[in-house]
């Protein structure tokens, strides 16, 4: 689904354009996870058992199979293919870049929602096309499962996550999103002070999950698999 967006986006399709897309019957779409797995061993192989998802989707990628390194991550996991990294020095620049304001888990794994726009959760996913590196940030409703905002950028910047909270705040024709919980993992975007400041001013209530815990925001997670 996610590829299929970046396709409509580079043919210049509005997003009501791809939107009245998602509504139309689709066909059935048969799993390449078997085939994908072949081609992440053999690249985890080559590379020395050194390449971690991300890297390992970009260099697939740049083989002519597009995929994000959620998909590569997941598969890893089911594989049991763990990288050997090593892990950088920390430096005072390297924390100053880590700094930020870290939410409470007021989701707290808890999916379900007793009426619209009581819970939204969010995330971004880095796809690359033709060399050139994207980022989706997509925003659904957990009450219907409804996809609200699906938007992309050269950057993972907060100029993105706002225009993916104020896409969704339009659909949904909401003056303030006041109520409105929006959950996303600890992304330094997420934590960011001008993430604060922009959930001030449009009154939503921050949610995040534990650190390295992908299952406290899975639902959004899973989205970016398909």
């Amino acid at each position: 689904m996610v590829i299929t967006f970046l396709y409509y986006f580079h043919q210049g399709v509005s997003n009501s354009g791809y939107y009245a897309y998602l509504k139309r019957p689709k066909p059935q779409v048969f799993t390449k996870d078997r085939k994908l797995l072949t081609k992440i061993k053999k690249a985890f192989s080559l590379h020395k058992g050194t390449y971690g998802a991300k890297r390992l989707a970009k260099y697939i990628s740049s083989k002519g199979t597009l995929v994000n390194h959620k998909k590569v991550a997941r598969i890893m996991r089911e594989a049991n293919i763990k990288a050997t990294v090593r892990r950088p020095k920390t430096t005072k620049e390297s924390k100053g870049k880590a700094a930020g304001y870290n939410y409470e888990n007021l989701l707290n794994r808890d999916f379900q929602a007793a009426h619209p726009n009581h819970k939204w959760v969010t995330d971004i996913t880095e796809v690359l096309v033709e060399g050139k590196k994207y980022y989706i940030s997509a925003l659904m409703d957990l009450f219907n499962r409804e996809l609200l905002a699906l938007q992309v950028s050269s950057s993972p910047n907060q100029e993105l996550i706002k225009a993916t909270i104020e896409a969704a705040q339009k659909r949904r024709k909401l003056k303030s999103l006041e109520g409105v919980l929006i959950h996303s993992d600890q992304g330094s975007v997420y934590r960011s002070f001008k993430h604060i400041k922009l959930a001030k001013k449009l009154k939503f209530t921050p949610s995040m999950s534990r650190k390295a815990n992908c299952w406290d925001n899975a639902v959004i997670e899973s989205f970016f698999l398909n």
